[in-house]
């Protein structure tokens, strides 16, 4: 029986679907089979078995190669996991801190050692800006160094204070690089955070050490010029003085020309003190210790002060009542408060201000080590008693609390300068120290250290064996001098002074013409007036040569410096006294 054609069903068929589909459904019908029939079209024609067969295998080895890949793409995609992770590692434990900022200031990533650094958590710090790390006087730095990194679009670093989470502060070094500033997205920066405190710390010591080792060598050299000019001034005083002594001496009362002379007197006296400052600025001060109540000694200071200072400089006092006891001499401690308590109310300049002065006990451990002077000072008692000097006057900056205890040095006019100074020299051979804190316009604080007292002392003078009379058995007056400087002038001062007296006086010009000359005169010699500076033999070798020929001779040692310097030392044999350059007729006899 005859079959209608497939085409006409399927096309009759095909009517009545489109007939029931909707006008957009028709057009994308109408699409689909435009598009299959082209496909239709690039079929290959039916294939034999053998061809389907090699087809098949080629599928089959296009499969194991997609295998393959894909086991490739695995162990690549694990390897990069690997070092991906290997690259976080290095990135947090690095042994420095990585941060990434944003343009408002915020950080945006950072690695656990930045995070270290900072004392926060690891994902805390992330939404914090730096600043808050950034110490506050610092942060001017930092904004500086940025605004510098986004101007110039190059690598920059800078050192700062900055602060961890705990408020400690430590100094860091930023190493910062500009990021993104050409991409669609705002400017970042990547900063590299070093911790540089101990280096920092170190060379801030090395510096002060520096400092302090400056200090120390124009000390030594302060003290070997002024030593050696004191010596050579106090002798040539001694000639001035010596010589208008005497001629005080044969000159009639009633002589007009008397009056000039006793004023020079006068005049080479206080010279003598201007030269015994400088020596005291040293150190070198010829002073008895004992103990001394140091709240008495700033009562009794101060209640002499009082009507000098100005009306518009309030004093207040704090002085404990009973007081602080200090091996001390009593007048040199009254010195160094006059000097603080007159500085103080002068460095208001006439402005209203106050002084206030105060003591208390203070334990080593808790002395400043900051401008700290003398500079070789050492800490070696546990408590010192302490004077405090404080104002409100014009204060100090950093620069002149270095300069504040050289000599004739001053910030506030012409013609001081010896105050201060005296002030270092005196708490110098007290074995104390004096810390200095001062800001420009904001006044200042002195504080004066001294070793509390322990009932015991023993005094830095020498003690002298006891005096003899003379070997002839009669007065002073008729004693034999045995005099030996090389200075002739002065052998002739001492000389005539002697002479003045009613001494018999021989006189020698070294330590060796000494011996010589004792040994002429082993009897009749009572006591020796030698100079301590000498070429050759000087006065300790001409004391021990002299002793080993009469253990018994009274032997007077003279020098310009000061009698601490000239006793300084261990020795066998000790004088029975010491005479100080310059000296008059009175002490002389």
């Amino acid at each position: 029986m005859p079959t209608k054609p497939y085409g006409k069903q399927s096309g009759h068929h095909n009517t009545s679907s489109r007939e029931k589909l909707t006008s957009p459904e028709r057009q994308l019908r109408q699409q689909a089979e435009a598009r299959l029939f082209e496909w239709e079209k690039l079929l290959p024609a039916p294939l034999d078995l053998e061809s389907s067969r090699r087809l098949l295998r080629e599928l089959r080895v296009h499969q194991v190669e997609l295998e393959i890949q894909n086991e490739e793409l695995r162990r690549f995609q694990e390897e990069l996991e690997e070092s991906r992770n290997r690259y976080k590692n290095l990135y947090n434990f690095a042994p420095v801190g990585y941060l990434t900022i944003d343009a408002a200031g915020l950080i945006v990533e950072a690695n656990l050692t930045a995070a270290a650094l900072l004392g926060v958590e690891g994902g805390t710090v992330v939404g914090q800006p730096i600043t808050r790390f950034i110490f506050p006087d610092d942060q001017d730095v930092y904004h500086h160094h940025r605004a510098a990194i986004l101007e110039t679009n190059e690598r920059r670093s800078c050192k700062l204070l900055m602060l961890r989470n705990n408020h400690q502060s430590f100094w860091a070094r930023l190493e910062t690089v500009p990021v993104g500033e050409n991409g669609p997205g705002p400017p970042t920066c990547w900063i590299m955070l070093s911790d540089i405190d101990r280096g920092m710390r170190l060379a801030e010591e090395a510096r002060h050490l520096e400092s302090r080792s400056r200090q120390q060598q124009k000390t030594e050299s302060l003290e070997c010029m002024a030593g050696a000019i004191a010596h050579y001034f106090n002798n040539q005083l001694t000639i001035v003085m010596g010589n208008l002594d005497l001629a005080v001496k044969y000159l009639p009362r009633d002589t007009e020309s008397r009056e000039f002379i006793l004023s020079a007197i006068d005049g080479a006296k206080k010279a003598a003190e201007m030269s015994g400052s400088m020596l005291t600025y040293l150190g070198q001060t010829n002073s008895s210790h004992e103990p001394v109540d140091l709240a008495a000694t700033c009562r009794d200071v101060l209640e002499t002060l009082r009507p000098f200072i100005p009306k518009t400089t309030s004093l207040a006092a704090d002085l404990p009542t009973d007081g602080l006891i200090i091996n001390a001499n009593a007048g040199q401690i009254g010195q160094v408060v006059d000097n603080l308590v007159t500085n103080a109310w002068e460095s208001q300049r006439g402005s209203e201000g106050t002084v206030e002065v105060r003591i208390e006990a203070v334990k080593s451990v808790d002395i400043p080590e900051t401008h700290r002077f003398p500079v070789d000072w050492q800490v070696c008692e546990s408590v010192y008693a302490c004077l405090e000097v404080a104002d409100t006057g014009c204060g100090l900056d950093a620069t002149e609390i270095d300069r504040i205890f050289d000599p004739f040095y001053s910030s506030k006019f012409v013609g001081r300068g010896l105050g201060l100074p005296l002030v270092i020299g005196i708490v110098r051979s007290h074995n104390g120290g004096v810390t200095v804190v001062g800001k420009k316009d904001k006044g200042s604080v002195f504080k004066v250290f001294l070793p509390v007292y322990r009932e015991k002392w023993a005094s830095s003078s020498a003690v002298f064996p006891e005096k003899r009379v003379s070997r002839t058995g009669g007065s002073a007056e008729e004693a034999t001098i045995l005099v030996v400087n090389d200075e002739p002038t002065l052998r002739l001062i001492a000389e005539a002074a002697l002479h003045r007296v009613g001494c018999k006086v021989l006189v020698a010009a070294d330590g060796e013409e000494a011996v010589e000359i004792f040994k002429q005169h082993p009897v009749t010699i009572d006591c020796v007036l030698c100079d301590f500076i000498m070429p050759g033999m000087d006065g300790w070798q001409t004391l021990a040569a002299l002793r080993r020929l009469d253990p018994g001779i009274v032997f007077i040692l003279s020098s310009g410096y000061s009698q601490d310097r000239a006793m300084a030392g261990d020795h066998v044999a000790l004088p029975q006294s010491f005479l100080g350059n310059p000296y008059g007729f009175g002490e002389l006899q």
